[in-house]
């Protein structure tokens, strides 16, 4: 008897192993298998381990850096100071009503930028630039409103200057880069250079002119020269 029952011991504990192996866990009628979104899902090579699974976006969507988010902030406000000196005449009034935005826009970047850290320094030469084109036309601006055309036909002259160095840097891209030479752009740099080379001729036709008036119209044509002789490097403007 007690050799059967060892016997029957011994069989039901070999089936129930069996059966455990064979069937698979139960899942709670309440708990459902985690389900991974496609955006989520991650794929590696073959090979390579989990740590260097990538995210994979959703269809039609790229993922957006936060250098880029800084770049397409830093275009905008480049662009939001090119529209000034897009027409025939700096816009004074319009961008001083405007400077306090621009200022609080350089400095909001400026912060970013340096929070990033490395990952800024790639946008710092566009920083640089939008700075010093902001200061220029600041400075432009206080030059218009004191060297006036009814004033005398000296300042007249300076003020013409003025206003060229402004529309030259309308031929720069957000980057501070000559824009892509086109027939237009070209024509428009040469009426411009046209103009300096009259308003050079007439100034120094002049005679006793003040030594701060001559200063400032040195200043000032030095400034477009420098300009239009990057122009002239990328083949649209004349030599200078």
């Amino acid at each position: 008897m007690r050799l059967l029952v060892c016997f029957y011991l011994t069989t039901l504990v070999s089936w129930t192993s069996a059966s455990i192996l064979r069937c698979p866990p139960r899942i709670n009628d309440k708990e459902q298998p985690t389900q991974v979104s496609p955006s989520r899902r991650c794929f590696t090579d073959k090979g390579a381990n989990r740590s260097e699974a990538q995210e994979i976006p959703p269809k039609g969507q790229s993922v957006v850096k936060p250098p880029q988010i800084v770049k397409i902030q830093m275009d905008q406000c480049v662009l939001s100071m090119k529209r000034f000196v897009a027409g025939a005449s700096f816009d004074v009034a319009g961008f001083e009503q405007s400077t306090q935005q621009i200022r609080n826009k350089l400095f909001a970047i400026s912060d970013l930028m340096e929070r990033m850290g490395p990952l800024g320094e790639e946008l710092s030469g566009q920083l640089k630039y939008a700075k010093r084109l902001f200061r220029t036309m600041e400075d432009c601006a206080e030059l218009l409103k004191f060297y006036t055309k009814d004033h005398s036909f000296a300042m007249g002259l300076i003020h013409d200057v003025v206003q060229a160095n402004l529309r030259l840097l309308y031929f720069f891209d957000v980057n501070g880069v000559p824009k892509p030479g086109t027939k237009q752009i070209i024509s428009r740099i040469s009426k411009i250079v046209d103009q300096l080379r009259d308003r050079e001729e007439r100034f120094y036709s002049l005679s006793g002119l003040g030594l701060s008036v001559v200063v400032s119209f040195k200043f000032m044509f030095s400034k477009a020269e420098d300009s239009l002789n990057i122009l002239a490097s990328h083949g649209l403007a004349p030599s200078w």
